[in-house]
């Protein structure tokens, strides 16, 4: 779980760029999610912590597990959405 959300809080630094230069006013309605902090330091730890561990057994399939499973959650809302907005999703 903190894999996928500390690296998601780096990968909104990268749309806080695009995000600063847009005129779209909804654009702009984001800014309160691209103010929230980057979380750098705490990514640096945990990226420290995975790689001290086995990349192999128990844990490691546990944590690839759940990674799996908050990326299918992402993923079937993200369908849902589209659907809602009548948009067909890509193969």
């Amino acid at each position: 779980m903190a894999y996928i959300l500390l690296g998601s809080r780096l990968g909104t630094q990268v749309l806080r760029r695009d995000w600063a230069q847009s005129d779209d006013t909804q654009v702009q309605g984001a800014g309160r999610y691209f103010a929230l902090p980057p979380l750098t330091a705490e990514w640096r730890r945990l990226v420290a912590d995975l790689d001290a561990r086995p990349v192999l057994g128990p844990d490691a399939q546990q944590i690839l597990s759940d990674a799996e499973a908050i990326f299918d959650l992402f993923a079937r809302s993200a369908l849902l959405e589209l659907a809602r907005m009548g948009v067909t999703a890509p193969d």
